[in-house]
This record gives structure tokens, C-alpha cells and sequence, in this order.
């Protein structure tokens, strides 16, 4: 994804511009030139809404609908949109800026979700996508809507907001990174709005993501029990129960301090696979080495200090409870090998 470096260098919407012609796709461009929320979302912009004080400047992008995925524009500007009286089968895209919180906090989900809706109640008679420009970070939210019950109500009923939160455009995360190329879709015979509707809302699916993870966590420990070796094993337990216990206690650990890491308790350096000159750490010693159990590694010098120091400030400093149903007690295991 070259364009994501783009929101770091160019003008929002040119980079708005080629990250959706990277992932191809066909925009009916409507505006270049931003404008402010009042004008935008109309009444439903609410000047003392915490939110919405966020916003900075709204850039109209453009409509994806079948017509444009035939080469055929069909709006020249958003008061055309505007005057949509009825459900209509496109998706309008947006760009928004948005300005710091007082005293550095981080913007939430919360309040991206609350100004989702209100672009997407503005706009009732076809689903928003919106791509949050903010520092050195974007975020891009779609919403799920859904027909009224009721026959009479006019429009769609705004449904619950997925997002794609808090991507570094200077440093993109690789997680981040396969994601949006997921959501390219050339390789995906999507050539209609309601095929990338439905595409996109698969893509942004919690679900459809926790269970990708699990999938790809569960294959790299099959992989990891026939590939591993260690040197050392109690003589209590054979090699294999041996294998596993260390590669469980090795996950729940990078887990539990990744997470850690992620909520700003710990440095992001302290992570890092390279030390401080550059050069990358030996996640493990040769197993032929003799002198193995007295050397460091990245396991046992790095992760391991950080999820001990880590989980005992935690327990010190919060109630342990949320961390043990979070985490599962798999993290209070007792450690039969301290060796590994």
C-alpha cells in the first residue's frame, strides 16, 4: 500500500485520491476543494457536541455506484447527492480532518462512531465511508445500515460502525497493512456498489477478523510444535508436552505484552527486535550451543523481564480480575522450566 505514505506528504485529497485508485476502486469524484461541517451535515451538526468539535475541514470525495463502475459519472457536486429522495444504491465517500483533543488525549472509537452517524443520518438514503486524517495517523470507518420496519419511515436506519482505527501512516503496522490490502478489490470480481458493500462490511466484520487470527495463530503453532527444538526438557514430560507448553506460555506472553504495549503502560522500544544501534536480537541461541541456558536471548532478556515487571505492576497497581478474564489464567501457568 504506497499510497498510506502518501497522507503524510501530500495534500489530503490527493492522497485520498490514490488510496482508493490503489485499491481500485472507481470514484465519481465531486469535490477537491474542503468544507466545513456546518456545511456538510447541516442541522445535524451540533457545535457543542465534544465530537463533533473535532472536526476540522470535510472533503466530499465522491460516490461509488454501478453507474461509475462503467466508466459513467452521474453527480457533478454534493447538493446533487443532497436531493436524493429515496435509497439509492451508491456509497459516498468522504475525507475528514480532524483536530487534537485538549491535553493530547487520543481521539476514541466513541467519538469516530458519533461522528460516523451523523454523516450517515445526514445522508440517509446512501451508506458513508469515511477516511479520518489526524497527526500522523488515519482511520476509516464504514457503517452497516438497515431498513426500517416501519414502511413509512423514509431512508435507512444507521447500524453499528466498524472501523479500522488508528493507522500510522509514517510507520504503517504489517496487521494494518494486510488488512487495507484486503480491501483492494481487483482479485475480489467485485463490479457493482453492492458486491463492495458487501465485500467491505465482510472486511471490517470483528468477527470475520478475530476468527482470521485465531486461523492464522493456530497454524503457526502447529507449524512451530514440528519445527522448534529445545535444550532443555524435565524428565517428567516427554518432548512434545514440552514443545507445547513452551509455545503456549511464549503467545500468551507476546500477547499479554503487546497489549500492554498497545494501551501506552510500557515503551514501544522495549518490543523492538533490534536493540538500540540497529541490530536485531537472536530470538533464540543454537540448541547445540553449550553455554545455551547462560546466554540471552530476545525470550528470555526481553519478553520475559517485560512480562514479569509488566504483570507484576499490574497486579500492584490494578484489580487483577479484568486482566484474568481477559487473558485467562494460561498467564498464572507455573513455569516447570524456568530454563527456556
Amino acid at each position: 500500500m504506497n499510497s498510506i505514505l502518501k497522507f503524510n506528504s501530500e495534500p489530503f485529497i490527493d492522497a485520498l485520491k490514490a488510496f482508493f485508485a490503489e485499491l481500485k476502486v472507481p470514484v465519481d469524484y465531486l469535490a477537491d476543494e474542503p468544507a466545513s461541517p456546518a456545511d456538510i451535515l447541516g442541522e445535524g451538526f451540533k457545535e457543542n457536541n465534544e465530537a463533533h468539535k473535532l472536526i476540522a475541514d470535510v472533503y466530499a470525495l465522491g460516490m461509488v455506484n454501478d453507474a461509475i463502475f462503467d466508466g459513467t459519472e452521474t453527480f457533478k457536486n454534493l447538493a446533487q447527492v443532497k436531493k436524493l429522495k429515496a435509497d439509492y444504491d451508491g456509497l459516498l465517500l468522504f475525507g475528514v480532518t480532524l483536530k487534537n483533543r485538549k491535553d493530547g488525549l487520543p481521539i476514541t472509537r466513541s467519538q469516530f462512531a458519533e461522528i460516523t452517524r451523523a454523516f450517515n443520518r445526514t445522508f440517509a438514503y446512501t451508506p458513508v465511508t469515511i477516511v479520518f486524517k489526524y497527526n500522523n495517523y488515519i482511520s476509516f470507518a464504514n457503517t452497516e445500515r438497515i431498513k426500517y420496519k416501519q414502511e413509512w419511515r423514509e431512508g435507512e436506519k444507521v447500524g453499528k460502525v466498524t472501523m479500522l482505527k488508528d493507522i500510522n501512516v509514517a510507520k504503517t503496522h504489517a496487521a494494518h497493512l494486510k488488512i487495507l490490502f484486503n480491501l483492494n478489490i481487483e482479485n475480489q470480481r467485485v463490479n457493482s456498489f453492492a458486491k463492495l458493500y458487501q465485500y467491505w462490511q465482510t472486511q471490517f466484520s470483528l468477527q470475520a477478523l478475530n476468527d482470521q487470527f485465531y486461523k492464522d495463530l493456530q497454524a503457526w503453532f502447529y507449524y512451530a510444535t514440528q519445527k522448534i527444538k529445545l535444550p532443555f526438557k524435565p524428565d517428567y514430560i516427554n518432548e512434545k508436552e514440552n514443545i507445547k507448553n513452551f509455545l503456549v506460555r511464549l503467545l500468551a506472553r507476546t500477547m499479554f505484552c503487546w497489549f500492554v504495549k498497545e494501551k501506552g503502560l510500557i515503551k514501544l522500544e522495549l518490543l523492538e527486535l533490534t536493540d538500540w544501534e540497529g541490530n536485531k536480537y537472536n530470538l533464540t541461541n543454537d540448541v547445540d550451543d553449550q553455554d545455551f541456558l547462560q546466554k540471552n536471548s530476545y525470550y528470555r532478556g526481553v519478553l520475559q523481564n517485560v512480562f514479569y515487571n509488566a504483570l507484576k505492576q499490574v497486579i500492584w497497581d490494578t484489580d487483577y480480575r479484568i486482566f484474568n478474564t481477559f487473558f485467562g489464567v494460561i498467564f498464572l501457568q507455573p513455569v516447570k522450566n524456568p530454563s527456556i
